[in-house]
């Protein structure tokens, strides 16, 4: 099942600014959006893809381990939906998706632990993504989803 996989990482702005030129074919999209914190935050809105594009739209704050308790989370309640997340990158490569856009507000956190993840899981080359100086990957994104691509695809092997 595992194939060679591509990666694309992108702020808000840099996925805006690329849909107004084009819509990427064959792809899937993990997009990342804030909690709000005030009203009308202008980070807590979804960037609005085209209705024809694969996109998984996660709600969760860019957050450090050693700031989880600050922002009332713990380890089990921040980034809940890694297991959904990992069933939907899972599924889309069965279906013949080979690249993946992960996009968050900046394109450095949340998004590049999400894209290092999957770069890890599929071709074992998710440390390229850790030593760019041009992001700085979530540690617990990455932790919890790498933990739910994983389990996610042993019980898929399981139901074969």
């Amino acid at each position: 099942m595992k194939r060679k996989i591509q990666v694309e990482i992108f702020s808000r702005e840099s996925i805006e600014r690329l849909l107004l030129e084009e819509v990427p074919e064959n792809v899937a999209v993990i997009s990342f959006y804030d909690t709000p914190m005030i009203e009308n935050d202008p980070y807590c809105v979804p960037v609005a893809y085209p209705k024809d594009m694969i996109v998984y739209y996660s709600q969760t704050d860019d957050i450090a381990y050693e700031c989880l308790g600050q922002r009332g989370y713990t380890e089990d309640s921040y980034f809940t939906d890694s297991n959904e997340m990992a069933k939907f990158i899972l599924s889309c490569a069965d279906k013949g998706i080979t690249k993946f856009i992960c996009q968050c507000e900046f394109g450095q956190s949340r998004s590049s632990g999400t894209a290092a993840a999957i770069a890890e899981f599929f071709n074992h080359n998710g440390d390229d993504i850790f030593e760019n100086d041009r992001y700085s990957p979530n540690q617990l994104i990455y932790d919890k989803l790498m933990r739910a691509l994983v389990t996610q695809n042993f019980l898929n092997q399981i139901k074969l």
